[in-house]
């Protein structure tokens, strides 16, 4: 397996006249290049390698053919996505095959075309087909691009890394132009250790792959405080946002010294019964998604040397109080940001099971470990949280105690716990 070829669109010595993101007048859904000086007449480049679909005339890059726009789709293996080139003069036809690099049309030198605004380069990114609601910043496909006129690098074969199988099914690195060579969006760049595993809560209803693109925007939508994690995980998807060797924006102090994994879609408030829900009524398997993270920690406890132990002791230290191992956001006290998350119904001590079962997996044929009894436990404390009057909680019971005096309906949750805790009086002799 190779990786793509890619090129930049203009010449060196271009310049971004316009980034992607808001500006007035609406969203600015692409990246405007030009030409110090002056752009008409400049050479384009195709980005990547692909399939001329459409070309010529198209409303908003002016006309008539061949003045207008190109869009390009390519394969996964040349790329993946689709590329829209607008405001220029084609010199590629409908259908055509070009090459990464090639040079496939002209900068239109008719600003009419444009709104009046002088003539440059306008590129658009569709990440899997056309499709221009799905338009997104082409800077970070533009990381590592080559200058036109340069040749293509001999294909080598991308080196095969250790086996640290996170479960990632999908990669949404995001770019940030303030943060160094090094960094992978909003990112800090390679840590320098790993000492821990870091926790997280969203605090909102999402998906793994919307809690990626709010991060990946928060440069934008929250200039003053942008967000990242290494991995977020829900039910479905594991996404790697930020590489896992990298610092995210997670965690203040601790963002240099622990890989960090936010659960999409969930609430520091959570009981350990509902991190431990198994029906998706909710459109989130919690059970899974604490799965999903298990081994994705299982993963970096591997790569990384940490033992599958907690380190914590519920934020009350304001730091972790063992050298290595997996904590919760709020064990890192004020210097970490000052959060509660995971909360304290957060089931621990099932997550370092499950991520031990990950590391020591049965052998083929062999007998599956019986879980303790402080492990069924913990399990069967989890299932009750939901129903306040299954755990026996004394409030609960004082109500379900009215209701049977009332000669209320009960539900059959209800009448569950007053026959488990013995609330029903018992009926007399004849």
């Amino acid at each position: 397996m190779t990786a793509p070829v890619r090129f930049w669109p203009l010449a060196a010595g271009r310049i971004i006249t316009s980034p992607f993101g808001p500006r007035s007048g609406g969203m600015h859904t692409g990246v405007d290049f030009g030409w110090p000086g002056g752009s008409a007449g400049q050479p384009v480049y195709a980005i990547q390698a692909g399939t001329v679909i459409f070309a010529g005339a198209a409303q908003g890059y002016g006309g008539p053919d061949p003045a207008g726009w190109l869009v390009i789709d390519s394969t996964d293996a040349e790329g993946g996505g689709c590329l829209e080139y607008g405001h220029i003069i084609r010199e590629v036809a409908l259908g055509a095959r070009v090459v990464a690099g090639q040079r496939i049309g002209r900068i239109n030198p008719d600003s009419g075309t444009n709104g009046g605004v002088a003539p440059h380069l306008h590129v658009s990114d569709m990440p899997y087909a056309y499709n221009p609601s799905a338009k997104q910043d082409v800077m970070p496909r533009l990381a590592g691009a080559r200058e036109p006129g340069q040749p293509p690098p001999k294909e080598t074969p991308v080196p095969v890394l250790p086996a640290f199988d996170y479960g990632i099914t999908k990669v949404m690195h995001g770019f940030n132009p303030s943060t160094c060579a090094k960094c992978t969006g909003n990112s800090s760049g390679p840590r320098a250790q790993t000492l821990y595993i870091g926790l997280h809560t969203q605090q909102s209803r999402s998906t793994a792959v919307n809690l990626a693109s709010f991060c990946n925007n928060s440069r934008i939508s929250q200039p003053t405080n942008p967000v990242s994690y290494n991995l977020a995980v829900d039910d479905k998807d594991t996404i790697e946002i930020v590489p896992v060797i990298e610092a995210p924006w997670s965690a203040g102090e601790a963002n240099g010294i622990a890989l960090h994994i936010c659960f999409a879609g969930s609430f520091s408030e959570w009981t350990a019964g509902k991190w431990l829900e198994i029906y998706a009524s909710d459109g989130l398997n919690e059970d899974a998604m604490l799965t999903r993270g298990a081994r994705a920690a299982a993963a970096a406890c591997k790569q990384f040397g940490i033992p599958a132990v907690y380190a914590g002791d519920g934020g009350r230290t304001g730091w972790p109080i063992l050298p290595k191992g997996i904590v919760g956001h709020r064990d890192f006290g004020r210097r970490g940001g000052g959060h509660t998350d995971p909360g304290d119904g957060f089931p621990m001590t099932e997550f370092l099971r499950r991520v031990n079962n990950f590391l020591n997996p049965p052998t083929p044929g062999g007998a599956v470990p019986a879980p303790t009894n402080d492990q069924k436990l913990d399990y069967v404390y989890g299932q009750l949280q939901p129903y306040p009057q299954l755990a026996g909680k004394p409030a609960a019971l004082d109500d379900l105690r009215r209701k049977i005096a009332a000669g209320v309906d009960l539900t059959l949750v209800d009448a569950f716990a007053a026959h488990i805790h013995g609330l029903f009086a018992p009926k007399g002799g004849a």
